[in-house]
């Protein structure tokens, strides 16, 4: 966790940019990216109630739930997730661009069944609507055995999270390119837990 270590967002920020560009360089790497909550992991992605314009108001405790995370880009080719609709994130989609989202497809028949739900506005408890870009296929988020959930995704570039996990998909010895991506890492910031 950056802020642990007093990484304020604009150095957080860089930092996150500058071990992405570092990773992705490597030799054997085919792909990498970062992300609030990976998959599988024992820390589960946040659930946020969800709010879609044209609906009645609901409270806070009466909308349907969906998981999220913030995303850098590359993800879903590092994850091997199809995007089924729309279009994947870009380096348009930054802090000073409109929300976005791109959603699963539990997501999309949950909210807009039959429906096909690019250009839709949603939104959490913050009030900001949230354009959604892409419907990417269902996937497992917190274990193998799950039923599809609704899940957003959101850009890391608009959602800074502090605490991330760098994911990375590589051919040749896993235990070699771990220690390399390590020694990267710690080239940055020697202090950083790993």
């Amino acid at each position: 966790d950056l802020g642990l270590r007093q990484y304020d967002r604009e150095r957080g920020r860089e930092l996150q940019r500058q071990a992405l560009e570092r990773v992705r360089s490597l030799p054997g790497l085919q792909a990498a990216a970062l992300t609030a909550h990976a998959p599988l992991t024992s820390g589960e992605s946040g659930g946020k109630g969800v709010f879609i314009q044209g609906d009645e108001p609901k409270t806070a405790t009466q909308a349907p739930i969906a998981l999220t995370t913030s995303i850098s880009l590359d993800y879903f080719r590092t994850m091997e997730t199809r995007l089924l609709q729309g279009r994947d994130f870009t380096v348009q989609d930054d802090a000073q661009s409109p929300s976005v989202a791109i959603v699963n497809e539990a997501f999309a028949r949950r909210f807009w069944p039959g429906d096909p739900p690019l250009g839709k506005l949603f939104n959490f408890t913050t009030g900001k609507w949230i354009e959604i870009v892409g419907v990417a296929q269902d996937g497992k988020y917190s274990s193998l055995a799950e039923q599809p959930k609704p899940f957003v995704y959101l850009p890391l570039a608009q959602n800074y999270e502090s605490k991330v996990t760098l994911i990375a998909r590589g051919a040749g010895d896993p235990n070699l390119l771990t220690a390399t991506i390590r020694n990267e890492i710690h080239g940055l910031d020697g202090n950083l837990p790993l």
